[in-house]
């Protein structure tokens, strides 16, 4: 079906309810961090992104499409040092390391 790199969780994540107020530790032991590259095959890839959307289901990645379409993708460890470019400060680390390896 495909896969994706991730590397294990190593924060201890908290689940909070609407107010903020944590109500769960989350067992990191079974929680891995998603990275990219995802790897998929395009036909199976594109109908689920395509069913998801008339679906207007929460998508947030390629691999949480195929999970939405039923299917199980796989993890390959990846490493740590390769930092999802998400949120807008991730801009700024992956500016500053490439200004350092010059």
């Amino acid at each position: 079906v495909g896969g994706l790199l991730a590397v294990p969780a190593r924060d201890t994540l908290k689940r909070v309810d609407k107010h903020g107020r944590v109500v769960e530790t989350v067992d990191r032991s079974v929680i891995w961090q998603a990275y990219t590259p995802q790897m998929f095959r395009l036909g199976a890839l594109h109908r689920a992104l395509a069913d998801s959307l008339v679906a207007d289901a929460v998508i947030t990645d390629e691999a949480s499409a195929m999970e939405w379409a039923g299917l199980a993708p796989r993890l390959i460890e990846g490493r740590s040092d390769n930092l999802k470019v998400t949120r807008p400060e991730d801009f700024e680390w992956l500016r500053q390391r490439w200004a350092n390896r010059r």
